[in-house]
C-alpha cells in the first residue's frame, strides 16, 4: 500500500478486465474508492495481499551439455538432468527434449524443478549433433527455455580399422645330405601395421598371439611392429585389432596365419601383405517395437494398449481394450478409467453423465473403476433408446465387485426403476421369484411385446470381482455368462421373433428393483454393450483378458540374414508386479514363406529397463523376425506392462 496505480475510474459497480503490470511483487493490494456528488469519499482495500509474478523462471543447469556430451547409438537411452528455479511462485512443470533444427526426436514432461529422466533416441534417428532443451514453467505460466547445443551425439557408425600383416618366415636347413634337408629350423618373422579412424572418441586394443601366448599389445590408434620370436618350428599367429567408440559402436578385425612364409589367401593379399580393412558402418543392427503404431500392426488376444484414462498407448497391458473380441460390434464402451462423466471409448460419443459415483478407485488390470454407494448414484445415457431399440440381438459385458452379498442391488437397467424386471437389465437378487432361490443374479429383456426375465441358481452373488455377460438374440435365448462360463437357465426361456424394445435410457449402477434411491453398492469397470449376441468363446475371451493375453508383433527385417546366436533383447522397458509375468519369445521365418516356424526359449522380464540374453538354440539364420509377448496375472486387478523391446544383433 505504499504506492497506488489507478486502473479504472467512473465506474459504479460490476467487473473490470485489468492488465496486470509487469512488476513482480508479493504485496499487491486492490483498493476501491467511491466518491458521491458532494465530494464525500470512502475507501476499502483487499483483506490480503496477492502476488504478481512478472519474472521468468531460470534454467540453471542441464546435463549433458556441449562440455560433457553424451554419445549414443539410435535406439539407446539418454539420461538428462536439470536444475531450474523460480523465486516468486515456484516452478510448476518442466519439459525436456532432445532436438535439432529440423526435428524433436524425444521429449517428456516432469513436475520437479530439479531432477532427471531417461529419453529414448528412436531407432533410425539420423546421425549428428543434437541439443538438449529444458523449458521451465512457473505457477502463473511464465516460461523460460534453456538449451545446450551439441549435447547429444548420435553415432551408429563403427570405427574404420585397417590391419596389414606380412609373413617373412623361412625355413633354414642345418644339415643336408644328397640334396635332401635332414634337419632344419624355422626363422619366424612377421611385419605388421595397423591404423584406425572414427568421428567420435574411441578406444583401441591391438594384440599379437602365438599359440595362445601374447607377444605384443598396444592401445594406440595406429602403429607398426615386427615379431621375431625364438622358435624352431612352424606356428600359428593371431593378430587382433578392435576398437569401440564412445557411442558403443565396435569393430574387430583379425588375421590368423601359419608361419610358412606364404600369406593366408583367406585375406586380400597386396604385394605379399595380408590386408583387412573394415568399418564405417555399424556391425550392430536392431529391430524395434515400442510405439502405438507397432502395437496397432500386431495381432493381439487379451493384450491392450489403449489411451483411455490417460494411459500410454505405447505400453502393452492385459485387457480387451477397444480392439478386443467383437470390437466391430461395440455400440458403447465405458472403460471407467477417467474422472467425472463416463467417456465412450468407441468414438460414438455416447457420454454417460455421472450422478454421484466416485471415480479413480482401483479396478481391473491395474486401471481405475467407478464406485457406487448404493444410495442412488449412477451413470446415465438418456439417449440409449436411439441405438438400442430395434436391435435383433444385444449383449452387455461388465466387471463388478459388490461390497455386500445377498442383496437386491442393480448393476444396469434400460428404464426407470419401478420394481419390475421388464426390460434389458441385470441385478443381484436376494430372493428369486420364479425359482425360489436366494443370493442369485437376475437378468431380463423386453422384445416383441414380451417381457422375459431369468434367474441363476442360488449363491451366485459374491464380494469378489466378477465378470458378467448377458446376451439375447431375436427369437433366441436370454443367456448369462459368469466369469466366462454360461450359467444354465432353470427355465431355459426364449422370446419370439421381434426386435429389442422399451429402452428409454441406460443406467449403470442401478437396477429394476429399489427405486431411485438405491442401486449398486460396490465397483463397476469395463462396461460394454454390443449390437449382437456374443458367442460363448467371445464371452470367455472378455473374462480371460484380465488374466492372460498374447501379442504377436508384425514381422520386421534385417538388411540380411542374421545368425540367431547373435541376438539379444535390448532397451526393454517393463513393469512386472508380484503375481504377474511378462515373457518374450523370438520367432523367425528362415525360409521366407510367411510362416514363423522357429521360436526361441522364453525370456522372463523384470521391472525396469534393461537388456536380456536369448536362448536361440536350434534356430536357423534368417532376416525376418517377430516377437511373441505373453502377459499373465494371478490377480485380475494387476497387470504386467511392456513399453518396448528391441531385437539386437551384434
Amino acid at each position: 500500500g505504499s504506492s497506488w496505480t489507478t486502473v479504472a475510474t467512473d465506474r459504479s459497480g460490476g467487473s473490470y478486465d485489468w492488465t496486470v503490470p509487469s512488476t513482480t511483487t508479493g504485496d499487491a493490494l486492490v483498493r476501491v474508492t467511491a466518491t458521491d456528488g458532494a465530494g464525500n469519499s470512502a475507501s476499502d482495500r483487499s483483506d490480503a495481499t496477492f502476488t504478481i509474478d512478472a519474472d521468468d523462471p531460470t534454467v540453471d543447469r542441464i546435463s549433458p551439455n556441449d562440455s560433457a556430451p553424451t554419445y549414443t547409438q539410435s535406439g539407446q537411452n539418454v539420461t538428462v538432468s536439470w536444475e531450474t528455479s523460480d523465486p516468486t511462485t515456484g516452478v510448476d512443470s518442466v519439459a525436456v527434449s532432445i532436438e535439432n533444427d529440423t526435428a524433436t526426436v524425444a521429449n517428456t514432461t516432469a513436475t520437479a524443478a530439479a531432477g532427471s529422466t531417461t529419453l529414448t533416441v528412436p531407432d533410425g534417428t539420423a546421425e549428428g549433433n543434437y541439443s538438449v532443451a529444458v523449458e521451465a514453467t512457473d505457477v502463473v505460466g511464465n516460461t523460460k527455455t534453456g538449451d545446450r547445443s551439441d549435447a547429444v551425439i548420435v553415432d551408429d557408425t563403427s570405427p574404420v580399422l585397417t590391419l596389414e600383416v606380412q609373413d617373412e618366415s623361412e625355413e633354414i636347413c642345418l644339415f643336408e645330405l644328397g640334396g635332401y634337408c635332414l634337419y632344419s629350423i624355422w626363422n619366424e618373422e612377421y611385419q605388421y601395421q595397423w591404423s584406425s579412424s572414427d568421428d567420435s572418441p574411441y578406444s583401441v586394443d591391438f594384440s599379437v598371439e602365438r599359440s595362445g601366448n601374447t607377444l605384443a599389445t598396444s592401445t594406440r590408434d595406429s602403429g607398426s611392429g615386427r615379431v621375431t620370436p625364438d622358435s624352431r618350428r612352424e606356428a600359428t599367429y593371431r593378430f587382433t585389432f578392435d576398437a569401440t567408440d564412445r557411442a558403443g559402436n565396435s569393430r574387430t578385425v583379425e588375421i590368423i596365419d601359419d608361419s610358412d612364409g606364404n600369406p593366408n589367401n583367406s585375406y586380400e593379399v597386396e604385394n605379399g601383405w595380408m590386408v583387412v580393412s573394415e568399418g564405417g558402418s555399424s556391425p550392430t543392427a536392431s529391430l524395434n517395437w515400442s510405439t502405438a503404431a507397432d502395437w496397432d500392426d500386431a495381432t493381439a488376444n487379451g493384450v491392450a494398449h489403449d489411451d483411455t484414462g490417460g494411459a500410454d498407448p505405447g505400453t502393452l497391458r492385459l485387457g480387451a481394450g477397444t480392439g478386443g473380441p467383437a470390437s466391430n460390434s461395440l455400440l458403447v464402451y465405458y472403460p471407467l478409467d477417467g474422472s467425472g462423466d463416463a467417456e465412450d471409448a468407441t468414438g460414438n460419443g455416447r457420454l454417460a453423465a455421472n450422478d454421484g459415483a466416485t471415480t479413480g478407485v482401483g479396478g481391473i488390470s491395474g486401471s481405475d473403476a467407478y464406485e457406487f454407494g448404493g444410495d442412488g448414484d449412477a451413470l446415465e445415457d438418456a439417449d440409449a433408446e436411439d441405438y438400442l431399440n430395434g436391435l435383433s440381438g444385444v449383449s452387455a459385458s461388465m466387471w463388478i465387485q459388490s461390497d455386500t452379498a445377498n442383496s437386491d442391488n442393480g448393476v444396469f437397467f434400460t428404464g426407470t426403476p419401478s420394481g419390475s424386471d421388464d426390460r434389458l437389465g441385470l441385478r443381484y437378487d436376494a430372493s428369486g421369484f420364479s425359482t425360489g432361490g436366494s443370493n442369485l443374479i437376475k437378468y431380463s429383456v423386453s422384445a416383441n411385446g414380451a417381457e422375459l426375465n431369468e434367474e441363476t441358481v442360488s449363491d451366485t452373488q459374491t464380494t469378489d470381482w466378477q465378470h458378467l455377460v448377458v446376451t439375447w438374440t431375436d427369437g433366441g435365448d436370454l443367456k448369462l455368462y459368469v466369469d466366462g462360463v454360461e450359467i444354465a437357465a432353470p427355465n431355459d426361456p426364449s422370446t419370439g421373433p421381434g426386435p429389442l424394445q422399451d429402452v428409454s435410457t441406460l443406467l449403470v449402477g442401478k437396477g429394476a428393483k429399489g427405486g431411485g434411491n438405491s442401486g449398486w453398492d460396490g465397483k463397476i469397470d469395463e462396461f460394454r454393450i454390443y449390437d449382437r449376441a456374443l458367442s460363448a468363446g467371445e464371452a470367455a475371451s472378455l473374462h480371460d483378458a484380465a488374466s492372460a493375453g498374447e501379442l504377436r508383433t508384425a514381422p520386421k527385417t534385417f538388411d540380411g540374414d542374421v545368425d540367431p546366436s547373435t541376438l539379444s533383447l535390448a532397451n526393454v522397458s517393463a513393469s512386472v508386479p508380484t503375481g504377474t509375468e511378462a515373457t518374450v519369445y523370438v520367432q523367425s521365418d528362415p525360409d521366407g514363406d510367411g510362416t514363423f516356424e522357429e521360436e526361441s526359449s522364453g525370456v522372463s522380464l523384470t521391472t525396469g529397463a534393461g537388456n536380456y540374453t536369448v536362448d536361440t538354440s536350434g534356430m536357423s539364420s534368417s532376416d525376418t523376425y517377430r516377437l511373441r509377448i505373453v502377459l499373465e496375472s494371478d490377480d485380475v486387478t494387476a497387470t504386467p506392462e511392456v513399453g518396448g523391446v528391441a531385437l539386437r544383433s551384434e
